[in-house]
């Protein structure tokens, strides 16, 4: 594992085949950072304000979010929220919620 600068500071953990550890909440920020959608263009997919986005990601007193909200928020993104048996493979360009 190799630890990289990320999100404005923010550590990411990730492997050295680009797979990255985080809570769920770090993973929505993190796909937004890579996919370069502002929280306004995110909000408008899902029907939210760009303050009820930003602040579902970036509160600091928030708590991680659903399931099915980080579901629904990384559909807007163009990822998907799957479960895997542990021992199977990550494909590069994914992240595991910790």
């Amino acid at each position: 594992m190799l630890t990289i600068p990320a999100l404005s500071g923010m550590l990411l953990l990730c492997t050295g085949k680009g797979v990255c550890l985080l809570n769920s909440r770090k993973v929505i920020a993190a796909v937004i950072e890579d996919r370069g959608i502002t929280y306004a263009e995110l909000g408008r997919r899902l029907d939210l304000s760009r303050a009820t986005m930003w602040a579902r990601v970036n509160a600091p007193n928030a708590k991680d979010v659903s399931a099915s909200v980080m579901a629904e928020t990384l559909e807007a993104l163009g990822y998907k929220l799957v479960a895997v048996p542990k021992n199977t493979p990550v494909p590069e360009e994914s992240y595991i919620v910790t």
